[in-house]
């Protein structure tokens, strides 16, 4: 049975078959985590908004804390928006595309106090517009928390679309060039981040598979790795800019 998607950039499917493997990814949890330590804090009432939010895991994560924040996702997949939207149904979910030739009138402008956009620039062919029309969505002076891969590619990461991978001084131009006001960039990771990525790039082309699968169809291996690698991305570990998880820290201009 194939079941290569006919492009890498169908989110449609990608959502559909790979949203469990997503999920069940270690790496996601540590992403989360970070993006909540740079955020700063959500109280009653604040305005996020998550740009790219797939299918609202992050959201649901800082949900989680039941700070009743008002939070807002911005997906390209009608699937990702439905998934987010059985998983958190007290948040807005909005399918649009920020890079398709008329920009969406979204009656958002100036609405989000903080915002993130987690794994999602490495997707894209033109970031620097995507952030671009992202930025009035803002208002002045609004934090935004960005996470990229760093490091080598692996065979799923072309296989779900990677353009490119950063490194802190690109993501840092990329952002300036958006108008943003950067604060901070940094990689984060070492060791236990950096050896998972390169256990990812050893499976090679066997990791789509297992992504196909889903967890509960792996072998012991598999699954044994994958719960090694759960309880060690919770240790501590050491803010590099050789680690292979980027962290922008931006804001709005004012």
């Amino acid at each position: 049975m194939d079941r290569t998607p006919s492009t890498p950039d169908d989110w449609e499917d990608h959502w559909s078959r790979l949203g469990d493997a997503a999920e069940s990814n270690p790496a996601q949890a540590f992403r989360f985590h970070l993006v909540r330590r740079y955020l700063a804090d959500l109280g009653q009432g604040s305005r996020l908004l998550d740009l790219g939010c797939g299918t609202g895991g992050l959201l649901e994560y800082l949900d989680s804390e039941d700070l009743n924040f008002d939070a807002t996702g911005l997906e390209l997949s009608a699937a990702g928006v439905a998934r987010a939207t059985e998983r958190l149904p007290d948040a807005r979910f909005i399918q649009c595309d920020l890079l398709a030739p008329e920009p969406p009138d979204l009656e958002l402008l100036g609405w989000a106090e903080q915002a993130t956009c987690s794994e999602v620039l490495e997707h894209l062919d033109n970031p620097k517009l995507f952030l671009e029309r992202a930025r009035p969505l803002l208002r002045p002076g609004a934090r935004l928390v960005v996470t990229v891969p760093a490091g080598p590619m692996s065979a799923y990461d072309h296989y779900i679309g990677h353009r490119r991978h950063y490194d802190p001084m690109s993501l840092r131009l990329l952002l300036e060039s958006a108008g943003f006001e950067v604060e901070s960039v940094f990689g984060h990771g070492l060791p236990f981040f950096n050896l998972y990525r390169l256990t990812v790039i050893a499976r090679g082309e066997r990791l789509v598979r297992d992504a196909d699968l889903g967890e509960k169809d792996l072998g012991a291996i598999a699954r044994l790795a994958m719960r090694t690698f759960d309880l060690l991305l919770r240790l501590p570990m050491v803010r590099s800019r050789l680690g292979w998880q980027l962290v922008g820290v931006c804001h709005a201009p004012a």
